[in-house]
């Protein structure tokens, strides 16, 4: 055997010799952590052709190296569930870009979550799941369609979103995974909403949009009264929440008490819905956009003219996640009686505004 194979050999037995731990180290650094990313299809693609051992030790990896899992549309993602039950990854984080959740899909999802380790699931996004924005357009009757689906359809769309819900609030009851950030948009008819309370003792930060329907409008100002108490109760019993990004998709004013809340955005409110009530004394700051009267956060006196200083700021839009640079002023609650306000003097109330 020649000098330079009998290296080679050498050195791969030295390789063989590392551990299983500092194996699945290198394999995290060369290929990283997100279920479906090309790096991931790499590995599974590479490594299993060197030898059995390493094709045990793909296995290995994503059953003990938390797993960040980006769903889209399409058979891959199908695929990509099916490959993570076969092999009971554990999860560290799901996510949902622009599905329609169809029932086929919705279901397999709620599979996933079933045969997946959740020990170490810590977020959990599923806003994407009935695109609140398409759901508005919707209510207010400007659209015959969600997301391309026929209004005939939207019924059993609706069920199957409320379904996804339900389920993974029964998964989560008997796993308890440590949910740390839930994003979701929920029905204002479905409720007591057993996923939002399941996850109540853990959660720190939380997206949510809460949207109605013609066929299930409330039909009396009680019930609605009862809905928005029945809001603002969900939000203080989350023990440890930190950041609230909310928006209610209909006429209302609503109620936020929280002994732990640090951060509230509302800068999708529509210009019908309103914050009532604030009664957060960690607050410290609250974020809506600048509608004059008609804003989110409302000042017992309207601003003068001169009185809020604009300047340009990158704020997050739960939409889309991404950040946009938008005009922005800060008020300290002190310096204004605000309607509703009873959070500290230091308290930023910042107004938000598009560029002209």
């Amino acid at each position: 055997m020649s000098s330079k194979k009998r290296t080679y050999v050498e050195i791969g037995s030295k390789c063989l010799d590392l551990s299983d731990e500092l194996w699945l180290q290198i394999i995290q650094f060369c290929y990283g952590n997100q279920l479906g990313s090309i790096a991931i299809d790499n590995m599974f693609q590479q490594l299993p052709l060197v030898s059995k051992y390493f094709h045990q030790l793909c296995i290995h990896y994503v059953q003990h190296i938390p797993q960040d899992f980006c769903a889209y549309d399409g058979e891959e993602t199908m695929q990509l569930i099916a490959c993570a039950c076969r092999n009971r990854v554990k999860l560290s984080s799901f996510k949902t870009l622009q599905h329609d959740g169809t029932a086929i899909w919705i279901n397999a999802v709620v599979h996933l979550f079933k045969m997946c380790n959740l020990r170490e699931l810590q977020s959990l996004d599923i806003l994407k799941i009935t695109n609140a924005d398409s759901v508005f357009d919707e209510c207010l009757g400007t659209s015959t369609r969600l997301n391309g689906i026929p209004y005939s359809a939207m019924k059993k769309k609706i069920n199957d979103h409320h379904y996804l819900h339900s389920s993974l609030a029964n998964i989560f009851y008997h796993k308890v995974p440590p949910l740390k950030k839930l994003a979701i948009t929920i029905q204002r008819n479905k409720w007591p909403h057993s996923l939002l309370e399941v996850v109540s003792e853990t959660i720190e930060e939380l997206k949510l949009d809460v949207f109605h329907r013609h066929e299930s409008r409330i039909t009396s100002a009680e019930e609605g009264e009862q809905f928005i108490q029945y809001l603002s109760n969900t939000i203080e019993n989350m023990t440890r929440l930190k950041k609230l990004n909310i928006c209610i998709w209909f006429p209302a004013g609503l109620c936020i008490q929280s002994k732990t809340l640090e951060e509230i955005d509302v800068t999708r409110f529509p210009l019908y819905a309103s914050v009532a009530e604030c009664v957060c004394p960690s607050l410290k700051m609250i974020t809506c956009m600048h509608h004059g009267d008609k804003s989110a956060v409302r000042p017992l006196v309207p601003f003068r003219p001169d009185e809020l200083k604009f300047t340009p700021e990158d704020v997050e839009l739960v939409n889309d996640f991404s950040c946009v640079n938008l005009d922005c002023a800060q008020v300290l609650r002190r310096d204004k009686t605000f309607v509703g306000m009873d959070v500290p003097g230091a308290c930023i109330i910042r107004y938000a505004s598009f560029k002209n």
